[in-house]
């Protein structure tokens, strides 16, 4: 199976386009909101015609990269725990770290799952944005070129 990243990317499939938005959200992670980025990515390469399709996949394209971030906080935790049996109260210890890490997880998908999501709107709206102007030959629909060149002269 050939990717495509043409006007047939909606081909791909939902997941796969998905896919490819979440790896540039992680790729891009680096920049300050990133998922948003990789919802716009994987929004304007599946072309919903529908609002709701293209929040879900930016949705879908954030619960992604969101993926790695919890990675990293098991490692954080594992840590945690390891710190804890050290100490002389570790049951506290460790009910503290799992704690932390489920406020770190819950953060963390409101922010990747959000902002993708919003991304995949941004999307919709930039999609239907060029179609608007092919449908319309190129020109924004009821801008009329002969009389805006009439009143310039």
């Amino acid at each position: 199976m050939a990717l495509n990243f043409d006007e047939r990317s909606s081909e791909n499939g939902f997941w796969i386009n998905a896919a490819i938005g979440g790896v540039a959200a992680i790729v891009l992670s680096f920049v300050p909101f990133s998922p948003v980025l990789g919802g716009l990515i994987s929004g304007y390469l599946e072309r919903d015609t529908r609002r709701n399709g293209s929040l879900k996949i930016g949705a879908a394209s954030g619960a992604i990269s969101l993926i790695p971030m919890l990675f990293v906080g098991v490692f954080f935790v594992g840590f945690g725990f390891l710190g804890a049996l050290g100490g002389a109260d570790a049951a506290m210890g460790v009910v503290f770290m799992l704690f932390l890490f489920a406020i770190i997880a819950v953060i963390g998908a409101i922010y990747t799952i959000g902002l993708g999501a919003a991304g995949g709107f941004l999307a919709h709206v930039l999609w239907e944005d060029d179609w608007e102007r092919s449908r319309s030959g190129g020109r924004q629909a009821g801008y009329d070129e002969p009389a805006y060149e009439t009143q310039q002269h």
